[in-house]
């Protein structure tokens, strides 16, 4: 199974045998076979976009990595690093970007691992330094749509779980981030919105 955020809405892509788990009750959701046309998923972001206001889309197939690929082939993948980062007071880094609350994170370049790209970015947004690396929490698929042209991107996000010690934020600018504080988890869940769906599910497993 993967699920993709598009325009906050979760769409999830699903073997054929996990539909009759669906739950029937919940009229505001869409099931959808992949018949091997990838012009489908072109009708499901527009599905995604207002005046359409459904919760959740399913798409299952035999094989749900066909539809990821069909969904690549379709458009463009970015690959993206970042850290859920922890002090040593149980606090974790996040930051204001864009008029939401999110996590350190940024593009993947040529010629690094993806470890190496993660702790990169999350040193450059913010600022911080004596970063080390701990354990994969898994990754996150997003589409987003460019302001000068409207385009679509496919975005995976690799999320590492990071360690440091409590330090002043200096944030880049440039790249929009306007704020960034320490706070323990529960804090930031209750106090800081909106924030984006797929940062609430990576903070999920970091426990």
């Amino acid at each position: 199974m993967y699920k993709i955020y598009i325009n906050e809405m979760p769409v999830n892509l699903i073997k054929s045998e996990m539909v009759g788990s669906i739950n029937p009750s919940n009229s505001n959701i869409i099931v959808i076979p992949y018949l091997g046309k990838p012009n489908v998923l072109h009708q499901i972001i527009k599905l995604s976009e207002p005046p359409y206001t459904f919760d959740e889309i399913f798409i299952y197939s035999h094989t749900p990595e066909q539809i990821l690929k069909a969904l690549k082939s379709e458009i463009k993948e970015i690959i993206a690093g970042g850290g859920i980062v922890f002090n040593e007071f149980n606090e974790v880094l996040f930051i204001y970007r864009r008029g939401y609350w999110d996590l350190p994170k940024g593009k993947h370049e040529k010629n690094e691992s993806i470890e190496q790209t993660s702790i990169r970015e999350v040193e450059e947004e913010t600022g911080i330094s004596g970063l080390q690396l701990g354990r994969y929490l898994g990754d996150t698929y997003h589409l987003f749509k460019t302001q000068r042209n409207g385009n679509y991107f496919l975005k995976k996000t690799y999320w590492y779980k990071m360690t440091t010690h409590k330090q002043q934020i200096k944030v880049q600018k440039e790249e929009d981030i306007d704020d960034a504080v320490w706070l323990p988890i529960p804090t930031f869940l209750k106090e800081c919105k909106p924030t984006f769906n797929n940062i609430l599910d990576i903070l999920k497993r970091v426990n």
